[in-house]
Order: structure tokens, then sequence, then C-alpha cells
């Protein structure tokens, strides 16, 4: 049984597995229980070894956000963003969108060149991603609370909370379709041709622009994600060079805002204990995984 070194191929892209089966076939895949991490790399044992090769890596979804201190189960309240986050009111006034700022019903969120949070009904945390523009309506209504955003542009993920006996009311419209969540963690892109939904946890409905249903996405097991485009993109190769490019974008801006993972981290590392909201984060991060395409290397 060799042991053999492998290192990231620079500049690749991050895949499902489904896609490197499809596009590679006949190629090594290592799961992870078949290598150890070593530094930036892995180092695997195998019988044989190919000069390229793909690892099975378990990442993190989205983290929660902690709720202002001003958020109800009557309000949707800005959690955190970045300085240059606007909120617009339905009149045309405009402010920063600085943590605590109440989002009333209409209120449009730019996230700027970072991000902007939102914490609706007191437990759900809407993320959106850089570049975006949503419109925010909550009714806060303590029975039958409903949240309908329009999506414009950019990204949006979605970490909502199951109620008791498993009622949602919460939809995502986009100029291509609508998402609707039955209490779920996922992300809901509005690009110029499509609606795309990658899902971590849950299920998801996708409407067209017609309110038509045009399918169902649900996770599995294996904490791999799932998606669902509308329309689909006219090949298989189209539709594996999407995947990629789109979850590689959310992966690297996840990890770019998933702060608080730092902060555990660093407590730790000191020895400190974790707080209430620590194993909170903890709890709630959704674990994902995805593939590496790695090269060997001689040590």
């Amino acid at each position: 049984m060799l042991s053999v070194a492998y290192e990231p191929v620079p500049g690749e892209p991050f895949w499902l597995l489904d896609d490197v089966r499809k596009s590679h076939p006949g190629d090594m895949i290592f799961d992870t229980r078949d290598y150890v991490r070593e530094g930036g790399g892995f180092r695997a044992s195998t019988v044989s070894a190919p000069e390229t090769a793909w690892f099975v890596v378990e990442g993190r979804w989205m983290e929660p956000r902690k709720a202002p201190a001003n958020a109800s189960v009557r309000n949707a309240v800005i959690a955190s963003s970045r300085p240059d986050a606007r909120l617009i009111y339905a009149d045309g006034g405009s402010v920063r969108a600085d943590a605590g700022t109440i989002v009333p019903p209409g209120a449009t969120l730019k996230s700027g060149s970072e991000w902007a949070a939102i914490t609706v009904g007191g437990r759900d945390t809407l993320h959106l991603m850089p570049g975006s523009e949503a419109v925010v309506d909550y009714n806060g209504d303590a029975k039958a609370p409903a949240t309908r955003i329009n999506l414009k542009t950019g990204g949006l993920f979605s970490k909502i909370e199951r109620r008791r006996g498993g009622i949602q009311d919460y939809k995502i419209a986009t100029p291509q379709g609508i998402s609707a969540a039955r209490g779920t963690d996922f992300v809901t892109l509005a690009l110029p041709d499509r609606i795309e939904v990658w899902i971590a946890e849950g299920v998801v409905d996708v409407f067209d622009k017609r309110e038509q249903l045009v399918g169902t996405v649900a996770s599995a097991d294996d904490s791999a994600l799932k998606v669902l485009r509308h329309p689909r993109l006219r090949s298989e190769a189209a539709e594996v060079k999407a995947n990629t490019a789109i979850m590689t974008t959310a992966l690297g801006f996840i990890e770019r805002a998933n702060t608080s993972w730092a902060g555990i981290a660093r407590k730790k590392a000191a020895g400190e204990g974790l707080d209430t909201f620590d194993r909170k984060v903890i709890r709630d991060t959704i674990p994902v995984r995805y593939l590496v395409k790695a090269r060997r290397i001689e040590l």
C-alpha cells in the first residue's frame, strides 16, 4: 500500500460528486475516510498513485447570525453588514444598513461590496451575497408570520428555522422564478436568464414566473449540495460548468462570511469556554461535501 501526497490544483473550482462521475468517469476519488489532511493538501493510502485524483472534502454552509437585541417575532432587523450596505425606504430615503436597524415592509437592502444579514421574526437569518439587492416584506404576525423577498439581483442565503407543525410561509421572488421554503437552509440566485436554488438542508419548491411549479429540490443524507435551476441549461456540459462556477463562488463567500467560526477557533486555542451562541453556531451550521481536484507531489 502506497502513501501518496497530493496538493490541490491551483485555480481548479470545486465540484459536485455526480458531476465528477459524469465528466471524468474512471478518475480516482478519495472519500474522507481514505486520506488525512496534511497542511493544505492530502495524504492518501492507495494501491496506485495517479497523477491527478479527486478528494471529497467536508466544509461548512452559512452560519447563523446573532440576533440584535431589538430583534423580535414582529420585526425584521439588520443583524450584520459592511459599511457600504444601504437600506432604502419605500419613500426613497436611505440610511447605512448598520446592525440593529429595523427593516420596515417594502424597504430595499443593497449589500454593497461584501454582505448584509437580516434577522427575521427573531430567529431566521437572511444573508445577502455581495452585489445583491432585495426588497424585504415581513408581516410580523405572531400567529401567521409571512416573509416575502423580491430578490432583484444577486444571491440570498436563507436559514429558516422549522416552526412547530412544520408550517412555513417564506417565498423569494426573482425575475425568472420563485423559491418557497419549508424550513430549510438554502441559497437562491437571481441570474439574468434563470433562477437557481442550492440546498444544504430541507426542501424547497421552485416555480416559474407564472407561479407554476417546475420542480422540488430536497437535501439528502450524503451532505452533498443539491441544485435546481430554471430554465435548465442547454447541455450537460453547460450544467456542470455552471455548477462548478457557482459552487466555488458560494463556498468562497461562505469562508469569508462565517466570522463566528474564527472566534470559536480562537477561544478553543486559548482554552476558553464557549457561550450559548457559539454552541448554536456549531449545532446549526450545516456540513456540506464537495470535491477538490489534486495533483500528486513528490516529497
